[in-house]
């Protein structure tokens, strides 16, 4: 049984980035679990001291939790490589790269012109809320309403 890309031509990029940020997580979670289980039993070595734990070397001990974690990153990677071999979501991807290209991005300066609008009007919309919320909060502990029908 060989192994065979579905579609080995449709979105190699997307492909790639999904398969390296997905391997990047794994990765990082391996080495969060690995530094973990970093006390108790977990750390014991197969077989006791000198034991067939210590195949590598004392150096490098195969412990419960190095074998947990290769297990997982094996796992895992089988699961990523399928995954960006699973026909709907080669589909998917093939799809979202064809939609992309045609999409007319904006020039630079459009995009700094609206930009330029938006922080000033966020700017602008933030002042003004700030002042109705010192005028409500002054009105609150500076008024006293039951003042006016005595």
């Amino acid at each position: 049984m060989a192994i065979e890309f579905y579609k080995p031509d449709g979105a190699k990029t997307s492909r790639g980035v999904c398969a390296f940020i997905l391997g990047a997580l794994l990765l990082y979670g391996s080495l969060s679990l690995y530094d973990y289980l970093a006390d108790g039993w977990w750390m014991d070595p197969f077989g006791g001291e000198g034991g067939w734990g210590e195949v590598l070397g004392e150096e490098f001990p195969l412990s419960p939790r190095a074998l947990l974690t290769m297990v997982i990153m094996a796992a895992s990677g089988f699961g990523i490589f399928f995954l960006c071999n699973y026909a709907k979501f080669v589909d998917f991807l093939v799809e979202t790269e064809a939609e992309l290209k045609k999409v007319t991005w904006p020039s630079k300066p459009e995009v700094y012109s609206s930009s330029v609008i938006v922080i000033v009007t966020t700017i602008i919309l933030g002042l003004y809320i700030f002042v109705v919320d010192q005028s409500l909060a002054w009105i609150k502990f500076n008024v006293d309403p039951t003042a006016w029908f005595s």
